[in-house]
């Protein structure tokens, strides 16, 4: 890790991280930010409050005059379409819900920012909020419009549905009426749990809620630049309610751990409480062939083993180890019910969610794959799987 990075670890706030994301991909010949050959409208205004958040005069003013070009791309109705190049159109029906939060943040700066760019920032929520009066909006973003537009809801919202990315949108309406409280995050990890996780290269891809929880130092893996990162400014923070200390979660069949500075993860597929229910009917085919599976990251210092030997090759009952700097743990498959031969196999192949491959890593692989190979089974048919941590031994 650089010098400058560390530094950064030390100080940085997650309005920090949204401009310098946006910083990063601003165009000299545009004064906008860009995401690859386009300009995004929600990025771009985001990246407005963190100039603002900055307190200084020529980021302020740089502030001002990003957002009177910004607001000429303000449909007549009053949406904002996604991109620059959208104008007049605007494909996104929330897009202008999800920039009226921002609009109303910049409020905080009023006795900065001037009489005329002030009327334009409330000519802008007058338009947004009169576009969406006689529209029917799903719960979450009606919530929005009403704690925007009249400072409370009386939408009653199902969070036990929420994805990762709902509770962001729930929380930056929220935080107008009081501090959101987040109950489902592991500050040992860093990260929000119980959620389906993309995979970037070794490490599960950041989220909003990842970056937002976080009080005190970022860990490395969140420090990597991200454009995802300029839509930081949207929210002030949440609290955390729980103080999970150790730095191991285990839920079902996934694990995740630290070890170092690393995030490292151990997910499975096909397999529930440590059962996995083979499908009544079978067909080999190409794809079928592994009918259940765990995923482990393939860090440098992840090691794994059969009975404590190197091999790639496994059979029911023996012990399959997964070790790392700090922890190891332990893979056991056995026939629960039923009939079967299978064949365990060891080898490198990204997991579903693996995005690490795109661009320049195309065809390399960043997982593990330990994987039962179904050779023939009876239909009724299930595996148990042991998952067990050295200190379970």
């Amino acid at each position: 890790m650089t010098e400058e990075t560390l530094e950064l670890k030390r100080t940085v706030r997650s309005l920090d991280l949204a401009f310098l994301a946006g910083k990063k991909r601003q165009s000299p010949r545009t004064g906008f930010v860009h995401a690859d050959d386009t300009i995004p409208i929600y990025e771009n205004i985001c990246y407005a409050f963190s100039l603002l958040s900055q307190k200084k005069g020529e980021t302020v003013q740089e502030a001002k005059t990003l957002l009177s070009r910004l607001f000429a791309f303000q449909t007549v109705e009053g949406n904002f379409p996604i991109y620059l190049h959208d104008f007049p159109r605007s494909y996104d029906i929330y897009q202008g819900l999800k920039i009226a939060p921002l609009l109303l943040r910049m409020r905080l700066f009023k006795h900065v920012l001037g009489a005329e760019c002030n009327a334009s920032i409330e000519a802008s929520l007058h338009k947004i909020f009169s576009f969406y009066a006689d529209k029917t909006l799903a719960p979450l973003w009606k919530f929005r419009y009403d704690i925007c537009r009249e400072g409370c809801s009386n939408t009653q919202l199902d969070t036990a549905q929420f994805s990762a990315s709902d509770w962001w949108e729930y929380w930056v309406s929220l935080q107008f009426v009081k501090m959101p409280v987040c109950d489902f995050y592991h500050p040992g990890l860093q990260m929000a749990v119980g959620f389906d996780l993309k995979q970037d290269r070794f490490e599960p891809a950041p989220r909003l809620i990842d970056w937002i929880l976080v009080d005190g130092e970022y860990q490395p893996r969140l420090l990597k630049d991200h454009l995802a990162q300029i839509q930081l400014a949207a929210l002030d923070r949440v609290e955390v309610s729980k103080n999970l200390l150790d730095d191991v979660y285990r839920e079902d069949g996934d694990l995740f751990w630290m070890s170092g500075s690393t995030l490292h993860s151990l997910v499975s597929e096909n397999i529930s409480e440590g059962i996995a229910e083979f499908k009544p009917t079978f067909e080999i085919t190409r794809d079928d062939l592994f009918e259940v599976a765990y995923y482990c990251d393939a860090s440098p210092d992840i090691e794994i083993s059969i009975d404590g030997k190197k091999g790639t090759v496994f059979a029911l009952g023996q012990t399959i180890a997964i070790q790392s700097s700090t922890r190891s743990f332990f893979l056991k498959f056995e026939l629960l019910r039923g009939e079967g031969e299978f064949c365990g196999h060891v080898f490198r192949s990204n997991r579903p969610g693996q995005i690490g491959t795109k661009g320049v890593n195309e065809y390399e692989a960043f997982d593990w794959k330990i994987g039962l190979r179904t050779l023939r089974r009876s239909f009724d048919c299930a595996v148990c799987v042991q998952l067990l941590q050295e200190t379970s031994l």
